[in-house]
């Protein structure tokens, strides 16, 4: 199968499938009169069938019988295109409006988008944006960005001209893809973006993103580096961004806006492979410089994390002096699948090798039944471990941390002519920290339209729960009262009938009692619990955070949640919420997001009275900070982190640690040196008193539907949060800290005057 050219119709410009899928949806294509039948078809509109035609710009309105004109009112051109791969996170589309006339003065444009599957009403997400076609000017583009949370199947659209609609732009029922390709595109797939590859490479590396997952598909589509978004969201829907090495310092120097969005995406928790590093990995030098260049100097040698398996130099020892100090093989073996173990190797944290070792030694533990969905039980992260299996990558790849995610580098391509080469080379990635980050499920720990099984240990202690000992104390009342207190006082007073009457009032203001009880408790106020970890590069300003938010709204806020708009966010589902469908797979919420100087998620985002939950991720710079100096007295520290620090211990360019306690933001303090267990002890208390927990009486079981659900546990996130905290390490590198407050310093839950307790932030900086 031509992957990248299947790919090419998975999205809005998907024309070749629309006309046969248009047809379950009442719609015949017809012929239109001077234009190939092939590129039109019908769509409804307002006034009637709407005839769409395929352009170079994608699904073009109005046609007329020459091809597409302009709008009778306004003398427009209306161009939506989506080529862009991927199940989930913030989708690209295009828009792009042509006037007839150069513009005599500049013209609002606002553009609504929708879409979802069958039913919009149920499962539908709506996104608009405001953008200006400019006096004297007669093109203006948008690329507006849509929440992808479940399968696209139908979509729609409207575009609004200084304030009006103009109903020559409004079409409905308009397939996303053939019904083939949605029933494709499960949470097993890996969808990819290849940039600067030869046709050789391409066929490499669709082949190779099927070799470990034969049972899932390939997605791949390729892309000139100019077409690249310049918006690290538009790379959330992506798993793997694939490009030659030595034309990554290319990318870099001639397209740095791209550039810059692929490593931010990449420092989320991406993906970004490398092919044709070499067989001594000789272009990882200028990749090292590249990078360095753009945003980080490759750390010192004394940096390093020590070798992550004993047999690593019995491997390749030669290849292994040739590789840059950051760079490192990746251990092969199950333990490797675990989400600390990954982010151990990434992060470089020095290690203490007879701890590691017998860590390793350990019994892979079995995941839960609820760790794995249903549907994603095909992708073989869990299989038995080949023993014939060298240690280490050192044959095929090299793996370097850049923020929460790898940028791996291949000696070549993993496809070969032979099968049984083929087949070592699925183990070896299937046997790697690769295997759970190639899938966005298994990154996030969660789907945005399925259940997780973690849901409840993050809550808000003691928030939007029932009031189950009060409702055990009124209904102990309340029978004894309407029954033998009652039946003996009205008796003694001779007015016995009364009871058909005081029984059903009592029962009346019981419940009543009961219901104004659990509104007083929880309030009317929002309130939000948050868990986070923010990776930030004092040296260039680089941050990337994630972030984990738990709300509960008495009274959803008007404006529902406002957050920047480099800042993603994701929803949690709980398995025991009742707007599931057919095997808890189908959220039954409309939500609706408006692009300004903010992302605004205005509607079916935050309910009242219903436990909710995200995760939240952004990268960007960020001028925050500790200001750290060695004096003779001990580590001079000051809080420029803009919000209170909890503790924070530091390891400074000699190796020595240090530990603050509590201290205001702005505040300065002078800390004395400390042994590296006594900071270790520090860290691991705190650790230990923020665990999520489940409330009394959960026993956390998988949902009541069968089917297995994700685990936020399972998370790059927590993956990070348990590298800090590994008995493993030894430190976290000269010139790093590791910093807890009570808000995050880059994130924001995105409601004013929003109440948040009992959090959990930490931040690993490098100075």
């Amino acid at each position: 199968m031509n992957h990248w050219c299947a790919l090419a119709a998975i999205g809005l410009a998907a024309l070749g499938a629309a006309p046969s899928a248009l047809a379950q949806t009442g719609f015949q294509p017809r012929q239109v009169p001077n234009v190939p039948m092939q590129a039109n078809f019908l769509a409804r509109g307002p006034r009637g069938e709407v005839v769409i035609a395929s352009t170079s710009e994608g699904l073009t309105v109005p046609v007329g019988t020459n091809g597409p004109e302009y709008s009778r009112r306004n003398g427009l051109q209306l161009s939506v295109k989506s080529e862009w791969p991927g199940q989930y996170g913030y989708h690209p589309v295009s828009v792009t409006v042509r006037a007839e006339k150069p513009a005599a003065s500049d013209r609002t444009l606002e553009f609504r988008f929708t879409v979802g599957d069958w039913n919009f009403a149920s499962n539908g997400v709506k996104a608009r944006q405001r953008f200006v076609l400019e006096q004297g000017q007669t093109k203006a583009t948008l690329q507006l960005l849509v929440p992808q949370l479940t399968n696209w199947q139908r979509s729609q659209w409207e575009l609004y001209v200084d304030g009006s609609r103009d109903d020559e732009f409004t079409v409905s029922q308009v397939d996303v893809g053939s019904l083939r390709f949605n029933m494709a595109n499960n949470p097993a797939d890996v969808a990819a973006v290849g940039v600067m590859l030869t046709d050789s490479q391409r066929y490499a590396v669709t082949a190779d993103l099927g070799l470990a997952y034969s049972n899932g598909s390939a997605l791949f589509q390729e892309m000139a580096p100019t077409e690249l978004p310049t918006d690290w969201l538009a790379y959330s829907s992506l798993n793997v961004v694939v490009l030659p090495a030595n034309r990554l310092p290319e990318l870099i120097e001639r397209h740095p806006v791209q550039a810059r969005a692929l490593l931010r995406w990449v420092a989320t928790g991406g993906n970004l492979w490398l092919i044709g590093a070499g067989r001594q990995w000789e272009e990882l030098a200028a990749v090292e410089q590249s990078l360095s260049t753009r945003d980080v100097r490759p750390l010192n040698a004394a940096e390093d994390r020590a070798d992550v398996a004993s047999g690593e130099k019995d491997a390749a020892s030669d290849d292994n002096r040739t590789l840059p100090p950051t760079w490192r093989f990746a251990p092969l073996d199950n333990r490797a699948l675990e989400p600390a173990e990954g982010a151990l190797v990434l992060a470089g944290y020095p290690v203490d090798e007879a701890v590691a070792t017998k860590e390793r030694l350990k019994p892979t533990p079995k995941p839960r039944p609820d760790d794995v969905s249903a549907i994603d039980a095909s992708v073989p992260a869990w299989g038995p471990n080949d023993g014939n299996l060298p240690k280490t990558s050192a044959d095929w790849f090299a793996v370097r941390g850049w923020g929460m995610g790898a940028i791996t580098a291949f000696r070549r391509d993993l496809h070969s002519a032979s099968e049984r080469d083929n087949q070592k080379a699925a183990n070896v990635i299937s046997q790697s920290l690769l295997a759970p980050r190639q899938q966005w499920g298994g990154r996030f720990g969660s789907v945005p339209n399925d259940s997780n099984v973690d849901f409840n240990n993050w809550l808000i202690p003691g928030v939007g729960m029932a009031p189950v000992g009060s409702f055990q104390v009124l209904i102990t009342l309340f029978a004894l009262g309407i029954g033998p207190l009652t039946y003996w006082f009205l008796r003694r007073m001779g007015k016995l009938p009364m009871l058909v009457a005081i029984v059903p009032a009592a029962a009346i203001l019981t419940t009543l009692s009961l219901f104004a009880y659990g509104v007083l408790i929880d309030g009317v106020a929002a309130r939000v619990r948050g868990r986070s970890v923010t990776v930030l590069d004092q040296r260039t300003g680089e941050c990337a955070a994630w972030g984990r938010y738990s709300y509960y709204a008495g009274i959803a806020p008007r404006g529902g949640i406002a957050v920047p708009p480099d800042q993603a966010m994701f929803p949690i589902l709980p398995n025991w919420s009742p707007i599931f469908g057919f095997g808890g797979r189908s959220s039954m919420t409309e939500r609706e997001v408006v692009w300004d100087d903010q992302q605004r998620l205005t509607r079916g985002w935050l309910a009242s009275r219903t436990p909710t939950q995200y995760h939240a991720i952004a990268a960007r710079k960020s001028d925050k900070r500790l200001d750290l100096r060695v004096t003779a007295e001990g580590l001079r520290l000051t809080n420029r982190l803009g919000a209170e620090l909890v503790g924070a211990a530091v390891q400074d360019h000699d190796g020595s640690f240090y530990w603050c306690e509590t201290l205001p933001a702005d505040k300065g303090v002078i800390v004395p040196p400390l042994q590296q267990n006594q900071v270790a002890s520090r860290v691991r208390r705190l650790f230990t008193e923020n665990l999520p927990e489940l409330p009394a009486g959960d026993d956390g079981r998988r949902n009541s539907s069968g089917y297995y659900s994700f685990a936020v546990s399972d998370s790059l996130m927590e993956g990070r949060l348990g590298a800090i905290n590994s008995p493993q390490v030894t430190g976290w590198g000269p010139g790093r800290y590791i910093a807890f407050t009570a808000t995050a310093i880059e994130l924001t839950p995105g409601v004013d005057g929003i109440d948040e307790s009992d959090s959990f932030h930490v931040i690993e900086g490098s100075w």
